[in-house]
This record gives structure tokens, C-alpha cells and sequence, in this order.
């Protein structure tokens, strides 16, 4: 049982949301024996996952959720999955379960931005081949971050921003409707500073997900039914 509501951040150029992203793996419930061995089983195609997966890297079934975090310039078969002979996984199935952290989210090109609804939408992927179609899982934790303007300083209060009005909203133009329809939480942070401390730990943190869960697996719910307007 996993749920989760794809969540954007936009941040002044700032180095500490990065570091608010990196924990997100441990903040979530681990992930059981279940689903460890049997959590693809849910999508079509999970045989051919695991066969494909074990000729491109070692499985390494661990209780932590996967975290990965693709860079800007990947290309499109390296994202969704692909091949010449055999559909090898993308990131979005390697991230089943676990998160896919999109930084410097504009810098990713519009064909990958586009193709990434289907899997926010619909929880897998699929890979059309001449003889066959594979479905791959795609269940994960959407996190999108990008700066307010190309420089990064629109929301500083230390530093000027450098960009014209124009280039701003071509920038922030660059993400499509559709693709901001698949977004639940839309988060704008404020710059911080060395004096700032938080209230709230990591493990307060991660205790209020644990209840979250408890509460979904007594419901018998197995998703959630509405989404969080932005």
C-alpha cells in the first residue's frame, strides 16, 4: 500500500531544499517484506521488470524506499525505459515505491516533461515494440524543484534578480497545464539563513507518516480518492 501526492517546490537558489529532498526516503514508511519481493507483482509486465532489472544491475532489496534523482540532461529512454531488442526499465520504474526527484525541473526537456503524465496519472508506463507491448510499475513519489527565474534570486532578499519580466515567464511558462493538473502541492519556500531552526524533528516527522499509514491500512483503503487543489 503506498499513496502520495506529486509535490513542486519553488525555492530562491538555495542549497538546503536540496537537502529537505534527500530525507524524504527516510521520513516514509519502510518498505516490507511484501513489497520487497512482491510489490511489482501489482502492474502488468513485473516478470519481465525483474528479468530485464537483473541483466542491467544487481537487485538489492533493502527497507529503504529507492531515491532517484535523474539528471536534467538525460535522455528519453533512459527516463521512461527503452531499447533496441529489449525494453530495459527507466528511472520512473527503478523509483517504483520510492521517490523521483526532478531538479532544475525546466531544464528537462519538453518531450520528457510531456511523456511524464502517463506515469503520474496512471502509475506505469508503457513500451510499445513491434511484436509486444511491456507495462512497467511506475508508482512513486513525484518531487519537482525548480529556482523562480533562470538566476535564481526573484524570491531573494539578499540578492537582485537579474532577469527581465520577460524572461521570467517564459521561463515559468516552460511547464504545461496538463502537467500542472498532475501536481497536488505546490510549495514556494523562503530563503533561509544559519540562524534558522526548525521545531520540528525528523522523527516527529516520520511518526506522523507512520500514523498516516496506520490510519490508511485500518480504513482498508488502498489510494486515496481526491486530490489537494494547489
Amino acid at each position: 500500500m503506498f499513496t502520495h501526492f506529486p509535490l513542486f517546490n519553488e525555492n530562491p537558489y538555495d542549497e538546503k531544499y536540496k537537502n529537505i529532498t534527500d530525507i524524504l526516503q527516510y521520513l516514509y514508511k519502510e518498505l516490507d517484506c511484501d513489497f520487497n519481493i512482491h510489490g511489482h507483482s501489482h502492474s502488468k509486465g513485473a516478470k519481465e521488470d525483474f528479468c530485464i532489472s537483473a541483466c542491467v544491475e544487481k537487485i538489492d532489496f533493502k527497507p529503504i524506499r529507492p531515491f532517484r534523482m535523474p539528471h536534467h540532461s538525460s535522455s528519453k529512454p533512459a527516463i521512461f525505459g527503452g531499447g533496441t531488442k529489449i525494453a530495459r526499465v527507466g528511472e520512473v520504474t527503478k523509483a517504483h515505491l520510492g521517490i523521483l526527484f526532478f531538479d532544475e525541473l525546466p531544464h528537462f526537456s519538453k518531450p520528457i516533461l510531456e511523456a511524464m503524465r502517463e506515469p503520474l496519472q496512471d502509475k506505469y508506463i508503457s513500451i510499445s515494440r513491434v511484436e509486444t507491448k511491456y507495462h512497467y510499475p511506475a508508482n512513486f513519489l513525484f518531487v519537482g524543484a525548480r529556482n523562480p527565474c533562470p538566476c535564481g534570486n526573484l524570491m531573494s532578499k539578499n540578492s537582485i534578480c537579474r532577469c527581465s519580466d520577460l524572461e521570467v515567464r517564459r521561463y515559468q511558462n516552460i511547464l504545461s497545464e496538463p502537467f500542472w493538473d498532475r501536481i497536488d502541492i505546490y510549495i514556494a519556500m523562503q530563503e533561509t539563513s544559519l540562524d534558522d531552526v526548525s521545531s520540528t524533528s525528523s522523527e516527529i516527522m516520520f511518526n506522523q507518516v507512520l500514523q498516516a499509514f496506520k490510519k490508511q491500512i485500518e480504513r482498508g483503503q488502498k489510494k486515496f480518492k481526491w486530490s489537494i487543489i494547489r
